[in-house]
C-alpha cells in the first residue's frame, strides 16, 4: 500500500482508499495485534476492507491478554464468522454486565492455529 493508501485507514471513512488507482487484491497489516478494538477507527475501517483476494496480518505475538483481541484480527482474515456480542458470549463469562473471565480458550486457540504460520529463531 502507498502511504496515502495507508493514511486512508486512520481516516473517518475509506473513501480516499476505495479510490485508489490500482486494484487490491492483498493487504498485508504488521503489527495485525495492534489493532484491537472494534470500536477505534483503525478497527472499523480494518473490518471495511473485505474486497482484496488475499488479507495477511502479521504480528510476533501470537496470543493476546484478552481473547477479545483476537476479534478484529479473525474477523477481517474472514476466520471469525460471528458478530463481537456472539463472540464475546462464548468466550466470555459476565456477572451483572461485566466480563469477569474467559472460558472456551482451547477453541480460540484451535481458530488461530488453523490461520497461522508460525516461524521460530531456529
Amino acid at each position: 500500500m502507498t502511504q496515502e493508501e495507508l493514511d486512508a485507514l486512520m481516516a473517518d471513512d475509506l473513501s480516499d482508499l476505495g479510490n485508489s488507482i490500482n486494484n487490491i487484491d492483498m493487504i498485508v497489516v504488521d503489527e495485525c495485534h495492534t489493532i484491537k478494538n472494534p470500536n477505534s477507527k483503525q478497527g472499523k475501517n480494518l473490518l471495511k476492507l473485505t474486497n482484496s483476494k488475499y488479507k495477511i496480518g502479521l504480528t510476533g505475538t501470537l496470543l493476546l491478554n484478552d481473547p477479545l483481541d483476537a476479534y478484529v484480527p479473525l474477523k477481517w482474515i474472514g476466520e471469525e464468522k460471528s458478530n463481537l456480542t456472539t463472540f464475546k458470549q462464548f468466550y466470555c463469562n459476565f456477572v451483572d454486565k461485566q466480563i469477569v473471565g474467559f472460558k472456551n480458550i482451547n477453541v480460540l486457540k484451535e481458530q488461530i492455529n488453523n490461520c497461522s504460520l508460525r516461524r521460530t529463531k531456529e
